[in-house]
């Protein structure tokens, strides 16, 4: 009988079990892999680094008449 690789439930205990080159993924696992990639990427894009940080907060400071601190 086939089992997912990645959780070990076997055929008759999921809806969905992909086969390929030896590998038996059961498809909820293949939703959480997609998540955690989502959610990986996401977080990449919303990395700021502390330098973008200062020269958005000098900008703003500046666009209101006061000087930014040194």
């Amino acid at each position: 009988m086939l089992t997912c690789s990645f959780c070990d439930k076997s055929a008759d205990q999921t809806s969905a079990l992909l086969t390929a080159s030896g590998v038996n993924v059961y498809d909820t696992c293949i939703a959480v892999g997609v998540r955690t990639i989502e959610t990986r990427d996401a977080l990449e894009e919303a990395r700021v680094t502390l330098e973008e940080l200062v020269a958005e907060n000098h900008k703003i400071l500046l666009s209101q008449g006061r000087q930014p601190p040194k």
